[in-house]
């Protein structure tokens, strides 16, 4: 890791709607809040059970059930934060912050074909804070929503800060639960992103509907086997 004045070291957290596990990223923090350098340093996984995994999905989960799971993996995220900042050699009181995204249990954006509005995302900040010791930011959704905006992508801003080059307009894919693209331009008020259809969710439904094993196609190998249509 470099040895920069006056970085910062942070771990984000992310649960996809796939229900596979927690990703943890420990990442050094420098330079300038418009031009910032992120520099990747350690990862960690955690992987849910099969009985956790089979809770998120369930469709028809009670109030008290939503309630014990916000904490379960509020558990599960300052676990697989723990690990991260242990395998980057450091301790908790190195990090400024921990940034969670949770697991998103519904999400009804304006316009979205539904009597409701609004989003949940589960994995409560409060204890990944009393478990860590370390500062969480988190809400990242509702505050977008709240502020009249979709909730999703969520990551434009980011990619924009990372990834663009001057003169050039660049598109990034996100290939998670649901794909998404974001177009990078000059400006940050002419970036655009949208959801540009199924991605790991329904593929891996898929999967669980023909009766594989695995939860998902590593590395693509099954889909590698089929043919296109034209």
């Amino acid at each position: 890791m470099t040895g920069t004045e006056n970085a910062r070291l942070a771990v984000g957290l992310m649960s996809g709607t796939s229900c596979d596990g927690v990703d943890a990223a420990f990442v050094q923090i420098s330079g300038p809040v418009h031009a910032p350098m992120v520099e990747f340093v350690a990862f960690a996984y955690l992987p849910y059970g099969d009985a956790l995994r089979k809770r998120l999905l369930d469709p028809e989960k009670s109030g008290a059930e939503i309630c014990t799971l916000n904490v379960e993996l509020a558990e599960a995220f300052a676990a697989a934060a723990l690990t991260a900042i242990a395998r980057a050699g450091h301790a908790p009181a190195d990090v400024s912050f921990i940034a969670s995204h949770g697991h998103t249990l519904c999400h009804y954006p304006p316009g979205a074909r539904s009597a409701y509005r609004g989003t949940l995302q589960l994995g409560e900040a409060a204890y990944i804070a009393e478990k860590t010791g370390c500062d969480v930011v988190s809400n990242f959704r509702p505050r977008d929503m709240a502020a009249g905006g979709q909730g999703a992508p969520l990551v434009p801003y980011a990619d924009w800060l990372l990834f663009r080059r001057t003169g050039q307009a660049v598109a990034t894919l996100n290939i998670g639960g649901i794909a998404n693209f974001t177009v990078l331009l000059e400006k940050a008020d002419e970036v655009y992103a949208f959801d540009s259809g199924p991605g790991n969710m329904l593929i891996d439904g898929c999967l669980s509907l023909l009766g594989h094993e695995s939860r998902y196609d590593l590395d693509g190998a099954l889909a590698a086997t089929g043919k296109t249509i034209p």
